[in-house]
């Protein structure tokens, strides 16, 4: 019997919230049993009670196999907890006694008290387990060994070793000329095949990551030629014998393989000598050919100086053929100049020479359509004639130096317009 002022409460429907879907509470009542007695938990099958985990025998076990061990002891022990709450489950219909029912409520209670508690031991031996793992890994003594070879290559230093020397330097320029397209697209260069219009750009921009000032060129031209003759004949200039024009500057050049060259410049003529070791290759693929040249900012085999001064140049040449039009193709050149961390009274110059430098940039553009203009950038910022000798970052004696590659290199491309030219003039107009 039920004392006054009890209220009634629906034990399936409390135990059915529990345990989620584990138990049908759509059960009729005459499923339920007829007397007090609780029903014992549903046994397992044998071939899941009798099947015992594979025993470990060679010392000791692998921690994600401890892991998931655990992991399904827990699992059986909660498939048996919630058959033990199923089995003391009791039909709605049948009167229960006040104490009674609340006995039943203490047994429920007690049950999801010890799932709870498995559950979190095996919460606490798998952070434990984890937090040994850690403290090992902590422990254990760091290998600090010497930089690698590709490590120093990455810094464009090469090693003494010949056919190591060789390695590093393919890896040098390969890796520049894979990131041709994506230099030509962070300085507003569409694909050549897309856009030929016509892009004379001389700038002072800061390097993004190391906060050095850049000295960049961005140009690009429809040359009146066929992509092969401009890349071949401005090639022949690069890794021909190129004289030197000044009794300051001494200028060897070593032959690596057909495609590639070292060149090494000294010059004497100012408060420091500035050494130039720069890698040339030529890359060719039909319709598109790439001349990089990436400088070496240290090399054992030809020694310098701390207080010495240290070239660090990288351009990327590109000749790709024009869509539908044999006898004309787009060059492309973006060179840059590393000036380093400039002094702070050469950073007030900054805003004149870049107004400068836009005056260059207009007296770049060729005075003959389909030609370069043969004047090197030194003309106009580091000569005489200049209105003004740029010495912002010893901009001046870097540009004295690549003033040897630069006249021959736009030289040899102009004659190859102009033999093109002629070839042509002869095949429409035969004597």
């Amino acid at each position: 019997m039920m004392e006054p002022g009890e209220t009634s409460w629906d034990f399936c429907e409390g135990v059915r919230l529990f345990l989620g879907d584990e138990c049908d509470p759509s059960m009729d009542a005459k499923d339920c049993h007829k007397t007090d007695a609780v029903s014992p938990p549903p046994t397992l099958s044998s071939s899941s009670t009798d099947k015992k985990p594979p025993k470990w025998t060679r010392g000791r076990i692998p921690t994600h196999r401890k892991q998931r061990l655990e992991l399904q002891a827990l699992q059986a022990e909660l498939t048996r907890l919630k058959g033990e709450i199923c089995g003391i489950r009791v039909c709605p219909t049948r009167k229960m006694s006040f104490w009674e029912r609340l006995a039943k409520d203490e047994q429920i209670e007690m049950l999801k008290a010890q799932s709870d508690n498995e559950d979190l031991r095996g919460a606490v031996a798998s952070h434990a387990l984890f937090i040994d793992e850690m403290e090992a890994l902590m422990r254990k003594k760091r290998r600090l060994g010497v930089p690698s070879k590709a490590e120093a290559w990455e810094s464009y230093v090469l090693p003494t070793d010949p056919s190591d020397r060789v390695r590093a330097m393919d890896k040098i320029l390969e890796r520049e000329f894979n990131r041709t397209d994506h230099i030509f697209l962070r300085c507003g260069l569409v694909p050549a095949v897309i856009d030929q219009r016509d892009v004379h750009r001389t700038e002072l921009k800061p390097h993004t990551s190391s906060g050095d000032i850049l000295f960049q060129v961005v140009e690009r031209v429809t040359l009146a030629a066929p992509c092969r003759d401009v890349s071949a004949a401005a090639w022949r200039a690069v890794a021909g014998d190129i004289p030197a024009m000044d009794d300051h500057i001494k200028l060897t050049c070593e032959t690596i393989d057909a495609s590639t060259v070292y060149i090494h410049t000294t010059n004497r003529r100012y408060h420091a000598p500035c050494h130039a070791h720069i890698l040339y290759k030529y890359f060719t693929s039909p319709g598109r050919d790439v001349i990089v040249a990436r400088s070496v900012l240290s090399d054992p085999l030809w020694p310098a100086r701390a207080d010495d001064l240290i070239e660090d140049v990288i351009s990327w040449n590109e000749v790709v053929a024009v869509p539908g039009d044999a006898n004309a193709c787009v060059l492309t050149t973006v060179w840059r100049i590393n000036l380093g961390q400039l002094a702070a009274h050469e950073t007030d110059e900054m805003e004149d020479v870049s107004t400068l430098l836009k005056s260059a940039s207009i007296a770049r553009r060729p005075h003959v359509q389909g030609s370069v203009s043969p004047h090197a950038m030194a003309q106009h910022l580091a000569s005489p004639a200049a209105p003004r000798v740029v010495t912002l970052g010893n901009l001046h004696i870097y540009l004295a130096r690549s003033k040897l590659i630069e006249e021959p290199y736009k030289r040899s491309i102009n004659d190859a317009v102009e033999r093109h030219k002629q070839a042509v003039q002869g095949r429409e107009h035969p004597a």
